[in-house]
């Protein structure tokens, strides 16, 4: 993590979520970071999908927090 302090990247895994399971072993090998302006607006799952892997499948999106600001503002008006 020290090493990415620098970047400006945030790991999005969630602790609680392992990423790899091969019936035997589970770990949290699979890592998603995102740049720290756009962390706040994103979001990350393991999703129970069939990947044919002992991977997991990671479903994150990241949302434009301008575009939703605009939208909301237009709401109002």
């Amino acid at each position: 993590m020290e090493a990415f302090a620098p970047l400006d990247l945030v790991l999005l895994n969630d602790p609680a979520s392992n990423t790899f399971d091969n019936g035997r072993y589970i770990s949290f090998i699979d890592l998603t970071f995102v740049s720290g302006c756009i962390a706040r607006n994103t979001s990350w799952v393991v999703a129970d999908a069939y990947t044919n892997s002992d991977h997991l499948a990671i479903i994150f999106e990241t949302k434009d927090a301008r575009t939703t600001k605009r939208s909301l503002q237009g709401r109002k008006g």
